[in-house]
């Protein structure tokens, strides 16, 4: 199978995986990376289906679909849309921000890189009707691992107290979507991350999703009104949509 979109025949509410190499990669490997890349679908209101899987230079062809409901904290932007097109472009856009240095690293970032440095692939790439992106290979994999080596020097993935509670988080995030919540803005590894007040644990803002982040300035506290997406019960990333300075 060729690795073009042309080539792939794609639907509108496809995309694929390239995984450029020559030594092929562990089912166990494969395995950890699509599991990542489902998450990242999930929080973005989409469920994904393996529909093909062609062994020449190992594609991954998958489905997404819009799912009927969610049970997070707030609505994803995907659970209001039904072009195959929009969800795919929701979701393929999520994936390539998760798997960048830029997203924490985030564990999709941390498991390509995984396959670069093992040697199981050169290069993967994700493949839409309209686009081809490099995602991860020997350069961006470097990346990734200075990017978390800084974040663990700086304790940011290490909170200095006990993690927020369930009830904590619920609190959380209900004040963010009213708008009663207020915190900190501080700049860590070149990315800027959100400290609630009370607590000494950092949120990851997500910037390209609000035009409220440009007037975000590290160092400056704010009561912002705000979406919190969580994993594994934890806060994961803000969404800031309004911010006034505190």
């Amino acid at each position: 199978m060729a690795s073009s979109a042309s080539t792939l025949a794609l639907e509108p509410d496809q995309f694929a995986f390239l995984f450029r190499g020559d030594q092929g990669i562990g089912a166990d490997e494969l395995g950890n990376f699509l599991q990542r890349v489902a998450t990242v679908a999930r929080r973005n209101g989409a469920e994904l289906r393996v529909v093909v899987v062609d062994h020449g230079s190992l594609v991954v062809v998958m489905k997404a679909v819009a799912r009927s409901a969610k049970k997070e904290f707030f609505k994803a932007p995907v659970a209001t849309t039904a072009s195959g097109v929009t969800i795919v472009s929701v979701v393929v856009g999520a994936i390539v921000y998760a798997a960048s240095a830029a997203s924490g690293p985030a564990p999709l970032a941390k498991a390509g890189a995984d396959l670069v440095e093992a040697k199981s692939v050169k290069e993967i790439q994700i493949v839409t009707v309209n686009q081809t992106i490099i995602i991860m290979d020997e350069g961006r994999a470097k990346e990734v691992r200075k990017r978390e080596a800084e974040r663990e020097t700086l304790g940011i993935d290490r909170p200095a107290v006990a993690r927020p509670s369930p009830a904590e988080v619920r609190k959380l995030v209900d004040r963010a979507r009213d708008g009663s919540l207020t915190g900190e803005v501080h700049e860590a590894a070149g990315e800027l991350v959100f400290r609630p007040t009370g607590f000494r644990y950092f949120v990851p803002i997500q910037l390209d999703s609000s035009a409220a982040t440009e007037q975000l300035k590290a160092g400056h506290g704010y009561s912002v009104k705000a979406e919190i997406q969580t994993n594994r019960g934890q806060p994961d990333y803000i969404i800031i949509h309004e911010a006034k300075p505190i």
